[in-house]
């Protein structure tokens, strides 16, 4: 028993250390990503390439127990790390052209699901008991990496050439030490599952279930903000006079809280309930200061940083409490609905981008519209989300 428990704990640790690395190349990538396709097929344009990369992500996470079923969550999350290692090189070897697009697709799509399997890695290693700690801590660390790494790629894609090739080989890097990490202490069938329900089954459940359905509702809402804000924000910023330098600060500086908040959110959240009047007020807050980025043009450093570092304090809180709410919520047979879960970026980005590259076909000069419409849809999502129940009361 003692020696399973020390087995469990080394597990995590591992999972922990590749969640370091990955985050540091995700947050490489990931705010300057939009601005390197934008080079390539201009501003416009740029959210269908995240349509189409997130519409075949969606079509391989319905079909995720199936693929782990045949060969296991490590060797499917191996797979899947291992495309977005390849494709990061490819990005950086073909920068300067078009077919950098194909591999920046890819890249969307392994980086996609690699988070979604190490989720479900992290799952099959974590103790119910304290599902708060240990996703706030498995946060933490993950964003711990993401926090340096955006004032390091900005300041490459500034200060050099060549810097989107840099910034490419150096996120590859990241990727490639995981996937050593898997090979030498991952390398047995673990998480093998067996699919029990159709997703039409999936899709019952849920709406006979409401709290569930609810929380998917919140889930649906903070990765519809990740989606646009990630896409739009560097290329507003951009437009309105900041440098990469800056907006390297400022999105520093706007990560902070990802980092210090959600490891005591989630200790909050193993002792006590309350996860739904954190995640409405947190929810509020996110959809004011999404607004006020539409409203706001001036290219004030110390302005930006506040508004910036506002929403992500609502989005940090949102994000723990959301995962700590649902995961309390569910048991070991609900597998399906917790796979299911797991669609929400992907939605939001296949239903979301779309709406938001109209809104762009008929304002072609106002990016600014797209973050008031996306405050005023969080804004409006929070209704049905009154309803809520508390983890104390039953489903």
């Amino acid at each position: 028993m003692r020696e399973n428990k020390n087995k469990l704990k080394n597990k995590l640790a591992l999972i922990n250390l590749i969640a370091i690395m990955l985050g540091f190349q995700l947050g490489l990538v990931l705010f300057v990503f939009s601005t390197f396709l934008a080079n390539q097929v201009g501003e416009k344009s740029v959210g269908w390439l995240f349509f189409v990369g997130y519409l075949v992500s969606f079509y391989i996470l319905i079909r995720m127990h199936s693929l782990i079923r045949k060969l296991g969550t490590t060797q499917a999350f191996f797979i899947f790390v291992a495309i977005s290692w390849i494709s990061l090189i490819g990005m950086g070897a073909f920068w300067f052209h078009p077919i950098s697009i194909i591999f920046a697709i890819f890249f969307l799509i392994g980086n996609t699901i690699s988070w979604t399997v190490l989720d479900i890695l992290l799952e099959s290693h974590s103790d119910d008991k304290t599902t708060g700690r240990t996703r706030g801590l498995f946060l933490v660390i993950l964003n711990a990496g993401v926090l340096v790494a955006p004032f390091i790629s900005t300041w490459l894609v500034q200060n050099s050439e060549n810097g989107f090739q840099l910034v490419f080989y150096i996120a590859s890097f990241f990727s490639f030490i995981p996937l050593i990490i898997l090979a030498l202490f991952f390398s047995e069938r673990e998480g093998v599952c067996v699919k029990r329900k159709k997703n039409f089954h999936i899709v019952k459940e849920l709406l006979l279930r409401k709290n569930i359905l609810r929380i998917y509702l919140v889930s649906f809402l903070l990765d519809l903000f990740y989606a646009v804000t990630v896409v739009y924000t560097p290329v507003y910023l951009l437009d309105i006079g900041l440098s990469w330098i800056e907006i390297g600060k400022i999105f520093t500086v706007m990560l902070i809280p990802f980092v210090i908040l959600q490891y005591p959110l989630g200790v909050i959240a193993d002792k006590k309930t309350g996860e739904k009047e954190l995640i409405i007020a947190s929810l509020f807050v996110l959809a004011i200061f999404t607004i006020i980025i539409g409203l706001f043009n001036a290219p004030n450093v110390a302005i930006w940083m506040g508004i910036l570092l506002t929403t992500r304090i609502g989005a940090a809180t949102v994000e723990i409490m959301r995962d700590t709410y649902f995961y309390k919520k569910i048991g070991p047979k609900d597998i399906e609905i917790m796979d299911f879960y797991r669609t929400t970026k992907n939605l939001a980005y296949i239903f979301g981008m779309p709406v938001f590259i109209f809104l762009l076909f008929i304002f072609p000069s106002s990016l600014n519209y797209v973050f008031i419409l996306l405050g005023i849809i969080i804004g409006v999502g929070i209704i049905p989300i009154l309803k809520l129940e508390d983890t104390k009361a039953s489903n």
